[in-house]
């Protein structure tokens, strides 16, 4: 860890759960970066802070990604993963949903957002993710535990 960053990142995670009220219900620290859990309905408020915010400025979003636990409820997480090039700061924000549930898009915030959205093949409910008009891949979802679990698509 830099010398100073924990104390820097500590203060970022207060300074954003304080603007963000019920919007960020966690944050944590691992490997010097920020990680925070977001109600899913508020994510879009939660982008458009982190992005315009002078203490914040991530202005680039490096990716989207998915990860899937089918023993809880709302069984997937949505990670944000953002980048402020100006404070050095990353940070990761976690949004949980379930199969029926669509993320908001953050399209309107990052463009690059669109490509990551159209582009999430590997997990089962990709279709029903995001609540944005863009288009979406045909085609079956692959899943590679399929096979191994005895899902079938």
């Amino acid at each position: 860890m830099m010398p100073g960053m924990g104390e820097r990142l500590t203060q970022l995670a207060d300074h954003v759960a304080a603007s963000l009220p019920g919007a960020v219900t966690a944050t944590d620290i691992r490997r010097d970066e920020l990680c925070c859990a977001v109600e899913r309905e508020a994510l879009p408020r939660v982008l458009q802070f982190l992005r315009d915010d002078p203490k914040c400025r991530f202005t680039l979003l490096c990716d989207i990604c998915g990860v899937d636990y089918p023993d809880r409820e709302r069984r997937f997480d949505v990670v944000y993963n953002l980048l402020s090039v100006s404070q050095n700061h990353r940070i990761r924000l976690k949004v949980e949903t379930d199969e029926e549930q669509p993320v908001p898009s953050a399209v309107g915030l990052f463009s690059c957002a669109g490509w990551w959205e159209r582009r999430r093949p590997t997990l089962k409910a990709v279709r029903s993710f995001w609540s944005s008009t863009t288009p979406r891949r045909r085609g079956k979802p692959r899943r590679c535990c399929w096979r191994t679990q005895g899902f079938e698509p």
